[in-house]
């Protein structure tokens, strides 16, 4: 009776079927023909999966893994979560109340990721586009609920934070003093740059 001998076992997905086709390639050497002509017989067999495991359409994202296996990643929809508007308490904010987001989802949805990717690029909006002005940002505010004390209070912690942070400023060293000068000329130039693009 001849002992074989199997050597490598090669194992590929085959994304061009409907169904996802699964290969597997081994080598098998009988031990008496390898001493005698050196001689291999090799097999083939494809294991396919049902039709639920298709691959499916879109962007993918391709990998191998350890075994050689091709992993794949697809993405299909885009979801979607609308959160509440509340007031905020950003110090950055140079006129009037800050705006920020809160834990609430209010609205969900889904959307194909074609489609979303063809809507985003026709209606994609720059930084300065997205700049909400104070008296836009009141009125937000007031649909949402917040009432003009609420506002009102917050401008004036918003105030305090800064006056702090400039009062730190202030008692900073000379070298400390022109690091701060470098980072708000670099932050300027960004701004300006910015603006130049968005013209251009």
């Amino acid at each position: 009776m001849n002992k074989l001998r199997c050597t490598d076992i090669v194992t590929t997905l085959n994304p061009q079927k409907d169904d996802a086709t699964i290969e597997e390639t081994s080598t098998c050497t009988s031990l008496d023909d390898s001493l005698s002509s050196g001689q291999s017989n090799s097999a083939t067999k494809s294991i396919d999966t049902p039709s639920s495991t298709a691959l499916p359409e879109g962007p993918l994202i391709m990998k191998l893994d350890n075994k050689g296996l091709e992993r794949k990643v697809s993405f299909k929809q885009v979801h979607v979560k609308e959160f509440d508007r509340i007031i905020g308490d950003n110090p950055s904010c140079s006129f009037g109340v800050p705006i920020s987001i809160g834990w609430t989802v209010e609205n969900e949805s889904e959307i194909d990721m074609e489609e979303y990717e063809s809507f985003r690029v026709q209606h994609r909006r720059s930084k300065l586009e997205m700049l909400l002005p104070k008296e836009t940002r009141e009125v937000l505010l007031m649909d949402w609920g917040c009432s003009t004390e609420d506002m009102s209070q917050a401008v004036k912690e918003k105030v305090k934070i800064k006056n702090q942070r400039n009062f730190t400023v202030a008692k900073l060293g000379p070298i400390d003093s022109l690091e701060e000068l470098m980072e708000r000329a670099n932050r300027k130039m960004k701004k300006m740059f910015r603006r130049r693009q968005v013209v251009s």
